[in-house]
């Protein structure tokens, strides 16, 4: 089941009130070392950056062309071929592809809302 922030609010409120008992509580460094162990990928993030940087090689800068791309095409299109062999570049050029859109998009309601919506990953049996 899902935990909303109130949920976790109210029973550190309730914890300090002694009506129940101690919410776990992690540090900083404690999620931190965590999260680096289990889902933060330096190498992902230096393929990134080096596919970018060839990309600013043959292609020229971003600031200096006009051309649009459309990069939620190209995602999906990479999406298909990821599945289709598994090759984990497709992944990287996803990832690129998602920042490029968010740094140059061009929907026309662009914008950022940090929402909750309760959709995650599909959970695989």
């Amino acid at each position: 089941m899902r935990k909303w922030i109130h949920d976790t609010l109210r029973e550190r409120l309730h914890h300090y009130a002694g009506i129940f008992p101690p919410v776990p509580q992690i540090t900083r460094a404690e999620l931190e070392k965590e999260i680096n162990e289990t889902t933060w990928d330096e190498r992902f993030l230096d393929l990134m950056r080096n596919r970018l940087y060839m990309g600013r090689l043959r292609y020229g800068s971003k600031r200096a062309t006009t051309v649009r791309y459309n990069y939620t095409k190209s995602v999906a299109d990479k999406i298909a071929k990821y599945e289709a062999t598994g090759n984990c570049e497709f992944l990287v050029d996803i990832a690129n592809y998602c920042m490029l859109e968010f740094r140059h998009g061009q929907h026309p309601n662009r914008h950022f809302a940090a929402t909750d919506d309760d959709h995650h990953c599909e959970i695989k049996s």
